[in-house]
């Protein structure tokens, strides 16, 4: 068998692989949402086709076009099948795969927005999910599927003309093929550039199954890999599969729980006040702590090689987020609201969503469902816990709207709400059936509790406050004496503190 013909086959392959998931995409999830929905409203009608934009005039165009045109050429002449001729009258309509990229990312952003808002519409996505022809995937990861086949059709046909004789009749039609082909790409290419992080936070969270929803427009996952925890009860090294992010850790046992679950959290570690310590352990070579105000754990690695990495990941990831979380203190010092006298009298100027990541009231970070408001009196953007009270704003013709606690306790002429501390909520959000953790499990999950709901200043105190400490100076303390026994080192060891 040719190159050629072994291009042409995988070709087939996949695009029967393809149409079968395009079948899944409009038969099933999505036809089966608007008979349910018909049955019993769950969410607004036009949202369904907002989330599926397209998805039935490309499912179409494959099914009936694409497909058979591409099983004929290769049926007709398996020994030299013409796909460029079979592709070239259907490559123009292509470009119908631009619609869908461009409404992907307000697609997913819908979705995630209705599976929050709508209990119904979760559950029923949960069980469509759970069907053996979906593989065990979610919606959002076979909503993926059509912004990759197109640049893999780019690299199939340039590997396909590479071989390609030169004098074959079918060369020029692959050509022009391909041109077309590159065009509808191109914006493709663009998506999978953007959404590339986001398939990552995705892939993660299916990972750890029920114990964590990591999905925020902020987070990128900046290393993953496999090391060994050394246990502070007697030594022992324990297997741990640990997640970098850029504003969290996640230290993880690996093994196999569910069917889609590969990993329990066993600790969560924020990177606010978190440092990196070299270890002088003498037993075990290859160590290091990663510590935080609330939790401390020993980690230990292979190689040197694999040490300096994570060490070095660890540094700039940490540097990088406190830098932000410095640059958001100034902004948020810099922020003038509408003066205390005109609050309500005037409309204000809204802040941005893509302006802030976390609650410009209580400085916690906005997540898939911890989603961004804003308070109609001062224009700051809030979340839902820091804008649960209606006041009556006269710029808006004496309608009730939604206010921040601090606005409506200066409106009302009260005190700004706080909330109790016995409701203070994790820094992740979790899903109601978070996995318990075992007993005899020493890891503290490091979990800061929630902030109040407090004025701009306090709230840029709060920020300060966990930026202490967060100066990053590299030191590097050497041993005072070798000979020393263990118990005198834990004084005088090599430090790789970030103080």
């Amino acid at each position: 068998m040719t190159k050629c013909q072994r291009i042409a086959n995988e070709l087939l392959a996949t695009e029967k692989n393809y149409v079968e998931r395009l079948f899944l995409l409009d038969q099933i999830f999505q036809m089966e949402i608007i008979l349910a929905n018909s049955v019993k409203k769950m969410i607004p009608e036009a949202i369904i086709p907002q989330i599926f934009s397209n998805t039935k005039s490309i499912y179409l165009l494959h099914l009936n076009f694409l497909l058979p045109a591409l099983e004929k050429a290769i049926a007709s002449r398996p020994e030299a099948p013409n796909i460029g001729e079979a592709m070239m009258k259907i490559a123009p309509f292509l470009k119908m795969y631009i619609e869908y990229v461009r409404n992907f990312d307000r697609a997913r952003q819908m979705l995630l927005y209705w599976v929050d808002k709508s209990p119904k519409f979760a559950e029923l996505l949960e069980e469509l999910q759970k069907r053996p022809e979906c593989g065990l995937l979610t919606l959002q990861h076979h909503m993926l599927e059509p912004i990759q086949r197109v640049p893999r059709y780019e690299l199939m046909l340039k590997d396909y003309l590479k071989h390609l004789p030169q004098n074959s009749p079918d060369r020029k039609s692959a050509e022009i093929t391909l041109k077309l082909v590159n065009e509808a790409a191109q914006h493709s290419n663009d998506a999978m550039r953007k959404i590339e992080k986001f398939r990552s936070l995705l892939d993660v969270n299916e990972k750890l199954g029920e114990d964590i929803d990591l999905i925020s427009p902020t987070r990128e996952l900046v290393k993953e890999g496999k090391v060994m925890r050394v246990s502070a009860k007697d030594g022992t090294l324990l297997d741990r599969y640990i997640f970098l992010f850029n504003d969290l850790l996640l230290v993880c046992q690996g093994g196999t729980l569910t069917l889609s679950q590969q990993f329990r959290i066993k600790s969560k570690m924020n990177l606010d006040d978190m440092e990196i310590v070299e270890s002088n352990n003498l037993e075990i070579p290859n160590t290091f702590y990663v510590r935080c105000q609330k939790n401390s754990i020993e980690l230990h690695t292979s190689t040197d090689e694999e040490k300096d990495e994570w060490q070095s990941a660890f540094v700039r990831t940490i540097e990088d987020y406190q830098s932000k979380m410095r640059t958001t203190k100034r902004r948020m010092t810099m922020m003038h609201p509408v003066k205390t006298d005109q609050l309500g009298k005037r409309a204000p100027t809204w802040v941005k969503d893509n302006e802030t990541s976390m609650c410009m009231r209580c400085a916690a970070a906005f997540t898939t469902f911890r989603r961004r408001h804003h308070c109609r009196a001062c224009g700051l953007v809030i979340c839902r816990h820091c804008s649960t009270h209606k006041v009556t704003l006269e710029f808006s013709s004496n309608a009730e709207d939604r206010v921040c606690c601090y606005c409506f306790g200066v409106l009302t002429g009260g005190k700004t709400t706080k909330r109790s501390s016995e409701t203070k909520r994790s820094s992740e959000t979790k899903r109601p059936n978070d996995t318990k953790r075992s007993n005899d499990d020493d890891e503290d999950d490091g979990v800061v509790g929630r902030l109040t709901c407090v004025s701009i200043s306090d709230a840029t105190a709060k920020v300060d406050e966990k930026l202490k400490g967060g100066k990053l100076k590299l030191q590097v303390r050497k041993l005072a004496n070798t000979n020393k026994n263990k118990f005198n080192n834990n004084n005088n060891h090599n430090k790789l503190l970030l103080l």
